[in-house]
């Protein structure tokens, strides 16, 4: 019998909020940004070593006054573990949460 992982999702994967909507000119970012991350789902889960999780996990992104904050990018990674994932390049939808595709464990 494969042994059972329970993980946290932001201890196991760098997840890096890339900006905000552009504006029409070339100055940069408009409009508010980034100014905090939270586990919005798939935190904490339990699955078989080797086999993907049942949710996939997400982040909520919020602006300084803690509206969520639409079309941002973010990005997902790994980093401890081992274990893959889709959709590591995802934008946070009209609610402000970005998710990866899915994850699988590793077996590290």
């Amino acid at each position: 019998m494969k042994p059972i992982q329970t993980h946290s999702l932001l201890g196991l994967f760098s997840i890096v909020v890339l900006g905000a909507a552009c504006g029409g000119d070339s100055s940069g970012p408009s409009g508010p940004r980034p100014a905090s991350m939270q586990a919005s789902a798939g935190d904490g889960q339990s699955a078989t070593v080797g086999t993907a999780v049942a949710t996939p996990p997400a982040v909520l992104v919020r602006d300084r006054s803690g509206d969520p904050l639409p079309n941002v990018s973010v990005s997902f990674a790994v980093v401890a573990g081992g274990g893959t994932i889709t959709g590591a390049a995802a934008t946070t939808d009209a609610s402000g949460i970005a998710a990866v595709g899915s994850w699988t464990l590793g077996t590290v």
